[in-house]
């Protein structure tokens, strides 16, 4: 799973440079030919920096198909009632 997410405005690295080194030297343990990256993928998804985790590796799913069957998770966060608790 590769989950990228958009660089904070003061830092200036190259994400993009070495990435597929990277995410290969986190495959520890994993045959090269069971684990085959998809580097198009891994640059793709790193330009859209969506924040969640999705699949790079070449035979799974792609992209679209992962983001289509991901649940809805609306995350609302109440003022007054954080507040409220602050007061017990």
């Amino acid at each position: 799973m590769f989950e990228a997410h958009a660089p904070l405005e003061d830092d200036d690295r190259d994400w993009h440079s070495g990435l597929v080194q990277r995410a290969r030297a986190g495959l520890v343990g994993h045959a090269e030919e069971v684990m085959s990256l998809d580097e198009e993928r891994m640059y793709r998804i790193a330009d859209q920096s969506r924040g969640f985790p999705v699949s790079v590796i070449s035979w799974r799913p792609d992209t679209r198909a992962t983001v289509r069957s991901a649940r809805r998770v609306v995350n609302i966060v109440e003022q007054n009632r954080l507040a409220d608790r602050g007061s017990d």
